[in-house]
């Protein structure tokens, strides 16, 4: 749990001015935090459910609508988005996430730029994400396996021609073996992130 105070200095730093109308979500923030957890942009605007505020902390995505009979709390893992759609228009802004089994539409008109360097840091978290979980598994893949040469079966020669080939396949062996289902550690992480944007232009 994080101290109020705390989480209203980080607003203040951040040059978020809270409407008293999302006061009910702040407080609720508090009890959602994690102690080492720190809050990168937030902004309030409206889903498909009413009124809410999105905050983007360094480890997730959350989604927080505190009325006074129901509360709903969407928390999203940088590692389970697989598209963004941001699109801007004159009056107003949206955000659109994909996971993959849910969809997530957050629109803002007050909160235009906050909303927009939101996004911004969602498409740095994921790609970070995407590059530290698969660098290390492409190098491994990459490794030749070390061949014992056989005491009982003459060593044969390949000419350049079949070498490229064998190489080759050898290569498009361990990328196959690098998409398998059975080494996926995170079957999110293995979908294509997609980014949209449309931005209209006053004259």
């Amino acid at each position: 749990m994080v101290h109020l105070s705390i989480i209203e200095a980080r607003l203040s730093h951040l040059g978020v001015n809270i409407s008293r109308w999302f006061r009910a979500e702040i407080r609720e923030l508090q009890h959602i935090l994690m102690d080492h957890e720190r809050i990168v942009a937030v902004v309030c605007g409206r889903y498909f459910g009413g009124y809410a505020i999105l905050v983007a902390t360094d480890q997730r995505l959350l989604l927080i609508d505190k009325k006074t009979l129901f509360m709903t709390v969407e928390d999203i893992r940088y590692d389970m988005i697989s598209e963004i759609d941001y699109s801007s228009r004159l009056f107003d802004s949206t955000l659109t996430i994909f996971t993959i089994n849910k969809q997530h539409r957050f629109t803002s008109m007050k909160y235009r730029q906050q909303l927009r360097t939101l996004t911004n840091y969602v498409q740095q978290r994921v790609m970070e994400l995407r590059h530290y979980g698969q660098a290390p598994e492409f190098q491994q893949s990459n490794q030749n396996p070390r061949l014992e040469p056989s005491t009982y079966r003459p060593q044969i020669t390949q000419a350049p021609s079949a070498q490229r080939s064998a190489d080759i396949h050898q290569i498009m062996g361990a990328a196959a073996l690098h998409d398998s289902p059975r080494t996926s550690l995170n079957p999110y992480g293995r979908v294509s992130l997609m980014t949209r944007r449309q931005i209209s232009r006053t004259p």
